[in-house]
């Protein structure tokens, strides 16, 4: 029992989450207690050692397998719930799902594998384009970590050395701009300031685009006193998932100090387009479209 409590333990997040779903398997055919130790395919072993003894089981199973199957019509009854089961436990509860989550309940999930590079760019008043890059930032989540920048779900500080002069003074531009004749906006979209956001695993180096912001929406207004600035794009596509899969977007903050113009922090947000509008979604959905994308890239 310990050794199959180790290996468990040990097993990929993703295989967990299944253990859950087998939760939702006909009552007659599982055993609780001991499905707290078990990932889904020693579960498959169990029930296959234990039919015999179940005198229900077979009814179980097909009321269980009851309803549309769509392309599965081919699966046997058990290979059927089985997927059927799995299906559901990766949905929230009010999608009809028996997922654990929903999109304002959040399971923690570790981002520690990833780093994540922004980078601006913007229109110099000379011409050409400038671009500054901060390069492989932490994901921050606690509030006590994000400190005075608790202002969005994510947080990401730039590194020692990331000062970027040219921005900083083109950020500085528009810090004396709102103070001095509230012209702050109007140099803003002469910057025409774009971002793109990319994530690497650093575990084997792999490499993906997260998210380009091409449209930025707000901007804070100074009042003196005021220490640090705020640019906000609301409305980047998320690149993880899929093409034609506009549902999900995110949110970039850049915050910078007032006086001099250095970078000071970024702030994101997740959140679900179209018919539920600016609703949270999972952080483990956005985990697994990461993993996903990135798992892409290396087989590419």
């Amino acid at each position: 029992m310990n050794r199959t409590r180790e290996k468990q333990e040990a097993a990929p997040q993703q295989a967990q989450d299944y253990v859950w779903g087998w939760r939702d398997v006909p009552a007659t055919v599982r055993l609780d207690v001991v499905c707290g130790y078990l990932d889904a395919a020693s579960m498959g072993f169990l029930e296959i050692c234990g039919k015999n003894c179940l005198g229900d089981a077979q009814r179980a199973w097909q009321a269980k397998a009851a309803g549309a199957r769509g392309t599965l019509g081919d699966l046997s009854t058990k290979q059927f719930v089985r997927a059927q089961t799995r299906t559901r436990a990766l949905m929230p509860r009010y999608l009809g799902g028996t997922g654990h989550f929903g999109f304002n309940e959040f399971k923690p999930v570790s981002f520690d594998d990833f780093a994540f590079t922004v980078v601006v760019s913007w229109c110099p008043s000379g011409g050409g384009i400038g671009s500054a890059e901060f390069p492989f930032m932490r994901l921050v989540r606690g509030e006590d970590e994000q400190g005075e920048f608790n202002m969005s779900r994510f947080a990401f500080f730039p590194p020692a050395g990331a000062d970027h002069e040219a921005l900083s003074a083109c950020l500085r531009r528009v810090s004396q701009a709102s103070l001095e004749d509230g012209s702050a906006r109007n140099e803003v979209n002469d910057l025409t300031p774009e971002a793109v956001m990319v994530c690497t695993r650093k575990s084997d180096g792999a490499a993906t685009r997260v998210s380009t912001f091409t449209e930025w929406t707000s901007l804070h207004d100074f009042a003196p006193g005021d220490n640090q600035g705020s640019l906000s794009f609301d409305s980047g596509r998320l690149l993880v998932q899929d093409e034609d899969d506009e549902r999900f977007e995110m949110t970039l903050h850049i915050i910078w100090d007032a006086a001099s113009g250095r970078v000071r922090a970024f702030g994101c947000h997740l959140y679900v387009n179209g018919q539920h509008a600016y609703d949270d979604f999972p952080e483990e959905t956005f985990l697994a479209l990461l993993r996903a994308r990135l798992d892409e890239s290396v087989r590419n």
